[in-house]
């Protein structure tokens, strides 16, 4: 599994699975990794959901299996794809990204969401919709969040 992740410019951290699921606080500062081929940008999967004081910075694109719970934070150079409820601090675009998106199952009103340094305004996700995956950008100097229509998901067919 590991090996076709990588193949596809994902970095699994499988030790931090073992480590949420411990109940231990995760603060990683994860480094750019030495690029297969030079031709994709770098994603980073972490296996397991966030809880509160556990905090993830990357350089690269950040895929969350799982929640990303009310007092975790994750931050990113890239995109940020939250495969759960967001409910915590998500910064994507952390280098003045200003194309940057978040992704989420779920934005929870509460949670807090920065894209190039620009902060989401308080209730922005009030409308917040359930069941439908929606996407935070940056609309001018706003962040704003609409439902991630299911026509804009893109599937890559690979021939071996």
């Amino acid at each position: 599994m590991e090996n076709i992740c990588q193949q596809y410019g994902l970095v699994p951290f499988p030790k931090a699975s073992s480590l949420a699921f411990e109940g231990k606080n995760i603060k990683l500062f994860l480094k750019d990794p030495v690029l297969n081929n030079g031709l994709s940008e770098q994603a980073w999967l972490v296996p397991c959901p966030l809880r509160s004081g556990q905090e993830i910075n990357c350089p690269g694109h950040l895929v969350v299996i799982g929640d990303v719970h009310s007092g975790a934070k994750v931050a990113a150079a890239g995109n940020v794809v939250v495969m759960g409820t967001c409910a915590g601090t998500v910064c994507a675009g952390e280098k003045n990204n200003y194309q940057a998106v978040i992704i989420a199952l779920s934005i929870d009103k509460k949670s807090c969401l920065v894209i190039a340094g620009v902060n989401a305004e308080p209730g922005v996700n009030s409308n917040s919709l359930k069941k439908q995956a929606q996407i935070a950008f940056l609309e001018g100097q706003k962040i704003a969040i609409e439902p991630y229509p299911k026509n804009k998901l893109i599937f890559v067919e690979t021939t071996e």
